[in-house]
């Protein structure tokens, strides 16, 4: 997959959850795949790089989710007060 393409992905995914499970679900297999079979040193670098964005990608969606659920704690202890 062209790095423009994954990157538009990232984008789109970051906010939508549905989205995101399917590039885990869909994508991930296909790379893991892809990577277990190639034996040319570029492309196998190329697979690493998409995987690579993957990673960022749910690694952003769980830095989201981890920021909205202590943003949402602050703010209830808060009112409470």
């Amino acid at each position: 997959m062209p790095r423009g393409k994954l990157q538009k992905e990232r984008h789109q995914a970051m906010g939508s959850k549905r989205e995101l499970e399917q590039l885990t679900s869909e994508r991930w297999p296909q790379l893991k795949k892809k990577a277990q079979n190639e034996t040319d040193p570029d492309k196998l670098i190329a697979i690493v790089e998409e995987i690579d964005d993957l990673l960022f990608l749910l690694e952003m969606r769980v830095l989201t989710r981890t920021l909205d659920i202590s943003s949402k704690a602050k703010t209830e202890s808060g009112s409470e007060c």
